[in-house]
Order: structure tokens, then sequence, then C-alpha cells
């Protein structure tokens, strides 16, 4: 079963209603050879880490699966690093749309990937010269509501 993208990097660089995309569009794991142990998706550093335990070592056809927005994780500034095997980051098109897919060969036992993508901030500025990101945004927002209510 393949997901469908939600959002594609062109449509949240090109509409401002979108800003708060950039926190719900994220990694995350399609297809795993191997039990799940943790994964976590620091949007604040763009850093996507992810830990499963595999049985047997992955064949060409049980390759781990990652879903990688390319919002956040850009051909030409994403890193890769692997307690072991390879890996190739290919872009699939799902009705008509474009979708990057990181694919993970890895050995048996526990392993570990993290993917470095680009530190991003939000598209719309809350005031006409402030640049913002979005966690940014959201500290704003709770502080006010937290002085309004002493």
């Amino acid at each position: 079963m393949k997901a469908t993208p939600t959002v594609s990097s062109t449509s949240l660089q090109n509409t401002p209603g979108l800003r708060a995309a950039e926190a719900y569009v994220r990694p995350s794991p399609h297809a795993t050879n191997g039990n799940v142990l943790a994964y976590v998706f620091d949007l604040r550093n763009c850093v996507f880490t992810f830990t499963l335990d595999a049985e047997t070592p992955s064949s060409d056809d049980t390759a781990t699966e990652i879903f990688l927005p390319d919002y956040h994780f850009p051909p030409t500034n994403t890193s890769v690093e692997v307690s072991g095997g390879k890996w190739r980051i290919d872009v699939d098109d799902v009705g008509g749309e474009t979708m990057q897919m990181l694919r993970w060969w890895h050995g048996a036992g526990e392993q570990k990937i993290v993917v470095k993508g680009a530190k991003r901030k939000m598209q719309a500025a809350l005031e006409p010269d402030e640049d913002i990101g979005y966690l940014e945004q959201c500290r704003r927002i709770l502080g006010n509501i937290l002085t309004f209510g002493r």
C-alpha cells in the first residue's frame, strides 16, 4: 500500500495559507523490515531519527521505506547516516504527485538511521519585517495567552 503525499513542497512554498504545514508535513516510516523501536522528527533542527530491530537482513524486496517530504529534505540539502547497510532516495510518482522515499537495506539486529534536512522558516511572518519559524510563533502565542491569563 502506497501513501499519497499530503502537500508537495511547491504548494508549501507558493501558498502562504499553509504556513503551519511545515509542522504537520513530516517524515514517517512507510514499510519496515523489522520492529520499530523508536522514531522522532525534530522540527527545529530538521532531523529524523529512526531505530528498528530486524530479525533478518533486508533483501531487494524488503527494504525499509521512509517517506521524506522534500520540503524538509530537499535532494541538494539532505544527509543520511546509517548504522549499517546501504540506502537510496527515490522520487516516486503517485497519482501525478511526486513523493520522495528513502529506501534502506540493512542487516539484522538493532539498526539506526539519522536523516538531516534543511532548517526552514515559515513562509509568512506575523509582522511585515519579522521572519520567525513556526515553533517560535507557537511560543509567542503561548506567551501571550499566559500573559493575558495573569
